[in-house]
């Protein structure tokens, strides 16, 4: 079984541009209601958005520019794949993201641990709420949101993706083309269930590139939202980076996974597929490449 891609197997998203739904504000007091807050209202002047607490306090953000929408493999609905039309990371609309994401968190943990039944029915109503909230910066029908959320089990944590930073001699690395985008990457995928990160960055080299390598060093961890890769996924993504030697060469990539094999010099990288890997992060594992002293990173 693969290790396939994010943007292949997690819900992303796209972007569009469009306003916050007026509906925001029922779905924003349904939270608070069934997390037994306090007041809290959603006023508007013109294009901005000014939320004000029951202490008077208010918090003013920047009009808002783009809408997330969500898409997953099993409610296709964005012909033409993800277009990006902005930057979500300054936007009200990641902060909502980002918000609908801790409370899906806290609705999937309340009904993994959960026993009493009145409970479990309040993080059932949590979760559809969540569903509302992230419809209102989606084109998403809060039905099949709920749906993904639902289909998650278990303690709720991050996805793990991992990546392979391979160089040859003359310290050019070794990047994949993947045959649906034509984008480059270094090799990598999702970690399975039962494999060490390190096992499965070997496997995933194996399978895309034809090598066995043996990892060698951990370069970094870090928090795929707070990188900045694009487009954003629904669920968070821990993404892992090592610094791997080849073993043995002769092997046959799969085709499904690789529609050309290359090593790049990395001030002449070619399109670069930044859902998995963006150019500072190459210049990170070159960096390591040619220091493997220095320490491993993390965010």
């Amino acid at each position: 079984m693969h290790c396939d891609s994010p943007e292949r197997t997690s819900p992303t998203l796209s972007l569009r541009e469009t306003s916050l739904d007026a509906d925001l504000t029922g779905v924003i007091d349904g939270l608070l209601g069934g997390l037994g807050g306090h007041e809290r209202h959603f006023s508007r002047s013109g294009q901005l958005a000014t939320y004000t607490s029951g202490s008077d306090s208010q918090r003013e953000k920047p009009p808002p520019i783009v809408t997330a929408c969500v898409t997953d493999p099993r409610f296709p609905h964005t012909p033409g794949g993800h277009i990006l039309m902005g930057d979500t990371r300054t936007s009200v609309e990641a902060d909502l993201l980002h918000i609908g994401q801790r409370l899906a968190d806290t609705a999937q943990n309340g009904l993994t641990y959960g026993n009493d039944d009145f409970d479990l029915q309040r993080y059932t109503d949590i979760q559809k709420l969540t569903a509302e909230l992230l419809a209102c910066i989606s084109s998403q029908s809060p039905v099949d949101l709920t749906e993904i959320l639902a289909a998650e089990a278990g303690y709720s944590t991050p996805k793990v993706d991992v990546r392979a930073g391979v160089f040859d001699t003359e310290g050019r690395i070794l990047l994949i083309q993947d045959p649906r985008t034509e984008l480059w990457a270094p090799p990598g995928g999702w970690c399975d269930a039962g494999e060490s990160t390190a096992q499965a960055v070997v496997k995933e080299v194996r399978e895309e590139a034809g090598l066995t390598v043996e990892p060698r060093k951990l370069v970094a961890a870090l928090d795929r939202d707070t990188q900045g890769h694009q487009p954003p996924l629904l669920f968070s993504v821990l993404k892992m980076y090592y610094l791997c030697d080849v073993i043995a060469d002769g092997g046959v990539p799969d085709p499904l996974e690789t529609l050309a094999i290359g090593w790049f010099c990395i001030d002449e990288l070619p399109p670069l597929s930044t859902t998995r890997i963006l150019e500072h992060q190459i210049q990170m594992l070159h960096a390591h490449w040619l220091h493997p002293e220095l320490p491993a990173l993390f965010d």
